[in-house]
């Protein structure tokens, strides 16, 4: 979207909703602000500005939500973004489960930048930032209580930090999707339907 002439800018909005609320790395603040300036982030945007809306069920501890609302904020500061609006609702017990997050975010496109899986081209390779399934299986030991004999912390963050900078500088991403649900699996086959193209790893 143009809001200013010569300035495109994106809009993004995501619910989130995970079970158990907290878990090893992350809880549902976090994961809400990591996601929807991700998603800006794929689209090649700046994220700047971003809105909060919580739905929790009759009874919440008190606690739990000050810890998620500080969670979101320190997740947006880290990433210099700022909250600029937001809804709280109460529903009744039963009606939610816990808490429920809507988070929408905007941010200033990269001039000269263009992400599309359409421009991807045979030969050009298949990059990952992080483990596949740690978030997954992060919040599926903690809900499960699996004994793993060890801990697998969600590896949930913002990438602006690690990915703008490449962005800005170079012109060789051609494509980039934060793999949530479906993970890796559905990204790729989102690749191979948008290109044309197959892809081997």
């Amino acid at each position: 979207i143009e809001l200013i002439k010569g300035i495109r800018f994106a809009f993004t909005t995501d619910s989130f909703v995970v079970n158990p609320l907290f878990f090893p790395g992350g809880d549902i603040g976090k994961l809400a602000v990591c996601g929807t300036i991700n998603d800006l982030v794929m689209a090649g945007a700046v994220p700047e500005y971003l809105s909060l809306g919580l739905i929790v069920e009759e009874g919440l501890d008190y606690k739990i939500l000050v810890r998620v609302i500080d969670s979101s904020a320190k997740a947006a500061k880290r990433s210099h973004v700022y909250f600029v609006t937001g809804d709280f609702k109460v529903v009744e017990k039963g009606a939610c489960d816990k808490m429920f997050i809507n988070v929408s975010g905007l941010g200033r496109l990269i001039k000269g930048r263009t992400l599309s899986a359409k421009r991807i081209l045979p030969g050009d390779k298949v990059i990952i930032t992080g483990n596949i399934a740690q978030h997954g299986l992060s919040v599926l030991a903690k809900r499960k209580e699996l004994d793993l004999g060890f801990t697998v912390r969600s590896d949930c963050a913002a990438l602006g930090g690690l990915l703008l900078p490449v962005i800005q500088k170079t012109e060789a991403i051609k494509f980039m999707r934060d793999p949530t649900r479906g993970g890796v699996a559905t990204t790729l086959n989102e690749i191979v339907e948008a290109s044309g193209l197959g892809v081997v790893l």
